[in-house]
């Protein structure tokens, strides 16, 4: 399963995609974080639900520094997401 989220706030310049990446790592979790421009952070993930489900509620706790505003997620199968 993938799941891509889109996080708004105070997402950028608080080390918050590397903070994604270890945790996403931990759940043995595969996939890509970046940077838009109009400043929110995307994530594109894949993995088992119950891994996925976690790194949702760790991202929504609030990773140091960072201030979640809002996310949108959207779960999916489509594998050319990580071309």
């Amino acid at each position: 399963m993938n799941l891509e989220v889109n996080i708004y706030g105070r997402v950028q310049g608080v080390s918050l995609r590397k903070r994604i990446q270890i945790q996403a790592r931990k759940l043995s979790l595969t996939g890509w974080v970046r940077n838009t421009y109009e400043g929110s952070v995307r994530l594109v993930a894949s993995g088992t639900r119950e891994n996925l489900h976690k790194l949702l509620i760790w991202i929504v706790n609030g990773p140091a520094f960072s201030n979640i505003e809002s996310l949108n997620c959207t779960p999916s199968y489509n594998e050319s997401l990580f071309n």
